[in-house]
């Protein structure tokens, strides 16, 4: 669990009470923004960029209107950014090289072509899923949102791509 922002400090112009009013306003806008799974923008962390690209333009925090609309903006662009990171995951899990070498103490190397194999034989979303999953670590609510599927479609994916993947290398270590 990652520790809670500091909450900003006002410039020294700004009244207290005004300053903990905008930024409680925009920590709920903040708030309904980011739920959902896969939302890459944390609530604290689109006040801060807020408030930073606020005073940036040199613009008073205090306009509401302008503040909100940075806020929009900021956390579009994180979602942007977050579906072109997750794209290239997608991408990359679907076509990766196998440049993986043996594990020191694997049985041999027929063993991991024949792993190799059978990954390559599972259906294309059952693959994307399992190596998101067990590759990159990535949560089921990130890779339903990298495939573009419902989480518990996610989970039965990488599920049913164990399966198989048990299977085929059962049948092969058991002729």
């Amino acid at each position: 669990m990652t520790a809670a922002m500091p909450r900003p400090h006002p410039p020294a112009e700004f009244d207290d009470d005004a300053w903990r009013e905008l930024t409680a306003r925009l920590g709920r806008l903040a708030r309904a923004l980011a739920r959902g799974p896969g939302r890459a923008s944390a609530p604290d962390d689109l006040v801060q960029e807020t408030l930073v690209r606020v005073l940036s333009a040199g613009r008073s925090p205090m306009d509401y209107a302008y503040a909100r609309t940075t806020l929009i903006r900021a956390h579009l662009d994180a979602e942007r950014s977050a579906r072109r990171r997750l794209k290239r995951h997608l991408v990359w899990a679907l076509t990766r090289p196998h440049t993986h070498r043996p594990a020191p103490g694997a049985d041999s190397d027929e063993a991991v072509r024949a792993a190799r194999r059978a990954l390559d034989r599972l259906p294309a979303m059952q693959r994307a899923a399992f190596v998101l999953r067990v590759v990159d670590g990535m949560s089921y609510a990130h890779i339903a949102a990298a495939l573009g599927t419902t989480e518990s479609a996610a989970g039965s994916s990488v599920h049913a791509a164990r399966r198989r993947l048990a299977g085929r290398l059962d049948r092969r270590s058991h002729p």
